[in-house]
């Protein structure tokens, strides 16, 4: 037990209470039976924490290039187009299990540039730091 009859997961930082613990294993045997709802809300619970691991992953030098929202799209994407291919003992694990997942878009989407063999001098920022904010659309 934790502080003052807490079980040790809810007083410890970063712990998860055992009522949501409970409601991420029902929402997660649901997505793994089809159901699309359950599928989005577990999403949407590891939403932010799964966008941070991307941009910190992305690192500067792809940051310009790629962006992080679409990585966590197709991520998302792949895990909707097969549900029943989650592989996460319970909804703590499903971040842990995701990540990779997030990692091979990113590293793929690397390969690709690298496999163009693009000059530096094409290439356009998706977020330019300053000028002409038409600067690079049609040249």
């Amino acid at each position: 037990m934790g502080v003052q009859g807490e079980p040790l997961s809810e007083s410890v930082p970063g712990g998860v209470p055992e009522d949501e613990r409970a409601v991420g294993a029902r929402l997660l045997e649901r997505a793994r039976g089809g159901d699309r709802e359950a599928l989005g809300e577990l999403l949407t619970r590891h939403r932010e924490r799964l966008m941070r691991v991307v941009r910190v992953r992305l690192g500067p030098g792809m940051r310009g290039r790629l962006d992080a929202s679409d990585v966590l799209q197709e991520t998302f994407a792949a895990v909707i187009a097969n549900p029943a291919g989650l592989r996460p003992r319970d909804e703590a694990d499903l971040g842990r299990w995701l990540a990779p997942g997030a990692t091979n878009r990113i590293r793929d989407a690397h390969d690709r540039r690298t496999a163009l063999r693009r000059e530096a001098g094409r290439d356009v920022p998706l977020h330019p730091a300053s000028g002409d904010a038409s600067e690079g659309a049609g040249s």
